[in-house]
């Protein structure tokens, strides 16, 4: 995490040890922040001059019950560890862990023995508007994800279109995109990759150092002439200015289960989300701060302008660090 170093910081052996810690902290008002590792980005967390790292590493423990159909995992468990004893069991599970002792999952068979095709086709920015209307008409099943994305590579600005489609063949993948792939895209690096290596483009993002703010919002409609307006703020305001490491990228996902469960009785709320739109900045210098929130707070204010919704709504998983949650 980002934030400023705590005084302390405790590695407990035992759950009789992080109990009794965690106790002590709720008696006496000690602020404490419990994770198993990683690196995150966040500056709405103060632990003051007095505030613990609680190191949950100690606790690291993954078990299989005996029907392999269920996983244990202590609260010092890391994601990367969880995928490779899911594969050794082949199993698939996945999620992220916040400050708990332990927590039990259900784990399922791996689907075409853990292959998955996916992807990048890749557009120059002149293809922005007809991209937008083919993502407005494009159904996603329950296979298919889609992220749309802008972003700065060695040539330039350029719009991708990364797509992934639960199959181990490629022609599957091929034909559920095929109204992409009738736009003529400059490059295609779709392939079938492994599950334990389909996130490794994106490793960067939880690599320590370098200042990664972002924001977010949900969208209920995804509008061209507000789409037009941000890559042209994008191309011009972001290049050269040593924010060149932005991503602003648009998930798509399929809502047929969600919109059955519905928002009013559920944990995960704002289902009528359609599409989620976050920039991710990626820069070196503090001095860069004043200029990634005054972009990301215009870009963002374009959508929520265009959002379709009265009330601004933010799957609370992207807000990471946010200028700005009202």
């Amino acid at each position: 995490m980002h934030l400023d170093q705590a005084t302390l910081s405790m590695l407990p052996k035992s759950l009789t040890l992080l109990r009794g810690f965690i106790s002590y902290c709720n008696d006496h008002n000690v602020k404490f922040l419990a994770q198993s590792g990683g690196n995150g980005w966040a500056d709405t967390l103060d632990l003051g001059e007095d505030g613990v790292i609680v190191n949950l590493r100690g606790l690291n423990s993954i078990v299989f019950n005996d029907v392999n159909e269920q996983v244990t995992l202590g609260g010092g468990t890391i994601n990367g560890e969880l995928t490779d004893a899911s594969l050794a069991n082949g199993k698939q599970a996945r999620g992220n862990f916040g400050a708990v002792i332990s927590v039990t999952m259900n784990t399922f068979p791996l689907i075409n023995n853990g292959v998955i095709w996916a992807g990048e086709l890749i557009f120059s920015g002149e293809k922005l508007e007809r991209l937008v209307d083919t993502l407005n008409d494009l159904h996603l099943t329950a296979e298919m994800s889609l992220l749309l994305g802008f972003s700065f590579r060695e040539d330039g600005p350029v719009i991708t279109a990364q797509a992934s489609y639960t199959s181990s063949n490629p022609e599957d993948g091929r034909t559920a995109f095929r109204a992409l792939y009738n736009l003529d895209p400059d490059q295609d690096t779709t392939e079938l990759l492994d599950y334990d290596h389909i996130n490794e483009d994106t490793e960067f993002l939880c690599e320590d150092g370098g200042r990664k703010p972002g924001c977010s919002t949900g969208l209920r409609t995804f509008d061209y002439p507000t789409s037009q307006v941000i890559w042209d703020e994008f191309v011009t305001s972001v290049n050269g200015t040593g924010l060149d490491g932005t991503t602003i990228l648009i998930e798509c996902y399929s809502n047929d289960v969600l919109r059955d469960i519905g928002s009013e009785h559920a944990s995960y709320a704002n289902r009528e989300i359609e599409y989620y739109a976050w920039i991710l900045f990626g820069y070196a210098e503090k001095e860069s701060d004043a200029l990634a929130e005054s972009f990301g707070s215009r870009v963002r204010a374009l959508w929520r302008s265009a959002s379709g919704s009265e009330q601004q709504r933010t799957y609370v998983h992207s807000l990471w660090r946010p200028f700005d949650v009202s």
